[in-house]
């Protein structure tokens, strides 16, 4: 009887453990995937910043 409740107990929390363990490692990869397009995101708006800067100084180039 002692053996099947501490077994049971155990069982309890490995499950309760891995669910949250999960749930946090889908948090952290939401959290990186978050990063990760913001920083694309950034990227993309300096690279255009420069071609607009480029096509500037050569539009005035040709004046």
């Amino acid at each position: 009887m002692g053996k099947t409740t501490v077994f049971h107990v155990a069982n309890n929390f490995t499950k309760k453990a891995s669910c949250f363990l999960f749930v946090s490692l889908k948090e952290q990869m939401k959290n990186l995937i978050v990063a990760v397009k913001m920083k694309l995101g950034l990227i993309g708006l300096i690279d255009r910043l420069t071609d607009l800067s480029k096509q500037t100084r050569t539009q005035l180039w040709h004046f």
